[in-house]
């Protein structure tokens, strides 16, 4: 079967293997039972990009990004008033 190949026929033809994965995935099996595949760059990359992007985001993280943009548009610096002293109360009989 093209695009199907067994363990042993995998490794005496990687090369071959490699090549044709570039047209379509190649399933590797063992005993019958597919074990692995075979992608290329390009197919890696974007089903990679599509799982990225469709990953959930949790509220934290909704909050943590849009806190972010916030804070982009806002003054960071804290101006901290000079405490004054004042008088202690004496405890003196």
């Amino acid at each position: 079967m093209k695009g199907h190949h067994s363990i042993a026929e995998a490794k005496s033809k990687f090369s071959e293997v490699l090549n044709l994965a570039k047209e379509s995935p190649q399933f590797i099996s063992n005993r019958g039972k597919e074990v692995g595949v075979i992608l290329s760059i390009e197919t890696y990359q974007s089903l990679l990009k599509v799982f990225e992007e469709n990953l959930p985001t949790s509220k934290i993280q909704k909050f943590l990004n849009s806190s972010l943009s916030l804070s982009e548009n806002i003054d960071n610096e804290l101006t901290i008033p000079v405490r004054k002293s004042r008088d202690l109360p004496s405890f003196e009989d």
